[in-house]
């Protein structure tokens, strides 16, 4: 495993956001949720779906990391994204989605993304869904399932866009590729 000082080390990952009505929706249901019940761990994120999990890395390789996003996207333009049910499960709340296409787009970039001093395996995510909400009140379930159901429609125009991040301390993102 390559030598990589703690202070030198990031945490990385990479996305598909919501953009659009949906997104705006998703939006809209985590600002009144934590307004009306508190922040729950899904808080912590901006709406997405996870496509692959953290790995790290030195600061110095996130060009190496943008370049095998691009090149991914570059393979694999377009596709179908089935939003497939609004889940609401006493313990986690979200949206399941299905799509060959986003997971297309993250072995690729897996198999692009090289680099020396990269600390551990990048893990591809196969369950894709973007969560609302878990790590919440349980006494709050109904209350938050109610408003997911009348907050979000998944009829919804959106489209999804494919990002690279950076996690910082106290929940802060760096969003590396594309640049918004």
């Amino acid at each position: 495993m390559p030598d990589v000082s703690p202070s030198d080390s990031t945490e990385l990952i990479l996305y598909a956001c919501p953009v659009g009505s949906l997104a705006a929706q998703i939006e809209a249901y985590f600002t009144r949720s934590r307004s009306q019940f508190g922040a729950n761990r899904a808080h912590n994120y901006m709406p997405h779906c996870t496509l692959t999990g953290f790995f790290h890395d030195q600061r110095g390789a996130i060009l190496s990391y943008t370049d095998a996003a691009q090149q991914a996207l570059a393979a694999h333009p377009t596709g179908p994204i089935t939003l497939d049910k609004l889940r609401l499960k006493p313990d986690w709340h979200g949206i399941e989605l299905t799509s060959p296409w986003l997971e297309d787009v993250a072995a690729t970039f897996a198999q692009q993304a090289t680099s020396a001093t990269r600390t551990d395996e990048i893990r591809l995510k196969h369950w894709l869904h973007l969560s609302l909400a878990y790590g919440f009140n349980q006494a709050h379930h109904e209350k938050l399932a109610e408003l997911a159901e009348k907050m979000i429609d998944l009829s919804q125009p959106v489209t999804w866009q494919v990002r690279f991040y950076e996690r910082h301390a106290q929940n802060g993102w760096t969003c590396h590729w594309p640049t918004l």
